[in-house]
């Protein structure tokens, strides 16, 4: 089950600065494809080996298709696509001198 729980911050910003509460996902422990696998093996007549085989195909052919600008959409996965944050500059030539050091 999902949980959330509440924590206190102080905020700095906005109209209504101060001390604020904010809810927060609280994690359990990540589930890899290995354990994905065995458990789609215990409820499916695939074996282990198969599933984990298709995942990690899975996992290849989306990377692909990400870096070719196209997104993917795995149904109530989600729809995965390339995204980047990025700062206004002066000129072209900042642009580029950043683009090149930093991707």
């Amino acid at each position: 089950m999902v949980r959330v729980v509440r924590v206190k911050r102080n905020i700095q910003t906005g109209f209504t600065p101060g001390e604020k509460y904010l809810g927060r996902v609280f994690h359990n422990e990540t589930v890899g494809f290995e354990e994905i696998a065995q458990m789609i093996s215990e409820t499916s007549t695939l074996s282990a080996g198969d599933v984990l085989a298709t995942l990690r195909q899975l996992e290849t052919v989306v990377t692909w298709q990400i870096l070719q600008g196209n997104p993917v959409e795995l149904g109530d996965l989600g729809k995965f696509y390339f995204k980047i944050t990025a700062k206004a500059v002066d000129t072209q030539s900042i642009f580029f001198a950043f683009l090149k050091e930093n991707v």
